[in-house]
């Protein structure tokens, strides 16, 4: 896989990723209120979902580990938020460099992501990856989570 390769599925597995915890957010506020919010809150950014899911479990008598697990998690997720607003909102910049000497041209390709306004402040693929390693850790934990609750909810 080359470099330009690697960048491009380390970006789409971030989304993926938050992807699944929106979801996860929005079918909780499908399950779990007994009157219909949803239409109300959909479009709340998703640490306030995330805060409104808390409630609505707490009320809900929910098992009060299962309730950490999902706030612990939800808040890991917030802490990416802003790794996603980045990647969101600029784009993947390849830049070409030559070397030239008297023998042949070299040529090398440098990966980077940053704010337009902080452009020093660069995203590393390794920083990536290992952001996507947590947020899968997360969707996995909160699926599990969600089993958990749709078991108890469907009782």
């Amino acid at each position: 896989m080359t470099k330009h390769e690697e960048w491009l599925r380390a970006i789409g597995e971030h989304f993926l990723y938050f992807g699944e915890i929106e979801w996860f957010t929005y079918d909780m506020l499908v399950l779990l209120p007994t009157e219909k919010i949803f239409d109300s809150v959909k479009n709340l950014r998703l640490n306030e979902r995330g805060k409104l899911v808390i409630t609505l479990l707490k009320e809900k008598g929910l098992d009060q580990a299962v309730i950490e697990e999902v706030e612990g998690q939800l808040k890991t997720a917030g802490d990416h938020n802003e790794l996603r607003n980045t990647l969101a909102h600029n784009p993947l910049r390849v830049s070409v460099y030559m070397r030239e000497d008297e023998e042949d041209e070299d040529a090398f390709l440098s990966h980077r992501v940053s704010k337009f306004t902080s452009p020093e402040e660069e995203i590393t693929l390794q920083q990536l990856k290992e952001a996507n390693s947590k947020l899968k850790e997360v969707v996995e934990k909160l699926f599990e989570c969600h089993s958990k609750i749709r078991r108890r909810i469907d009782k």
